[in-house]
């Protein structure tokens, strides 16, 4: 498993998808579907588990780049 640095924070394994989450969710507003409300990183994961690992993966590999 690949670690890398992001700002003086390690990401690493389970720390790497839930600053991917945060991201996803402060970047993209909630999702409504009638009176219920979804984050986008919960909706992601949840309706299409590919792009969501992917989008991961990507995010993971532009931390790597910041840091180099």
């Amino acid at each position: 498993m690949k670690t890398i640095t992001r700002s003086d924070r390690w990401i690493h394994g389970e720390n790497a998808e839930a600053l991917f989450d945060e991201m996803l969710d402060e970047c993209y507003p909630a999702i409504k579907i009638g009176t219920l409300e979804y984050s986008p990183s919960h909706v992601l994961k949840k309706v299409d588990p590919i792009a969501y690992r992917i989008g991961l993966s990507e995010y993971e590999d532009s931390c790597c780049e910041e840091e180099e």
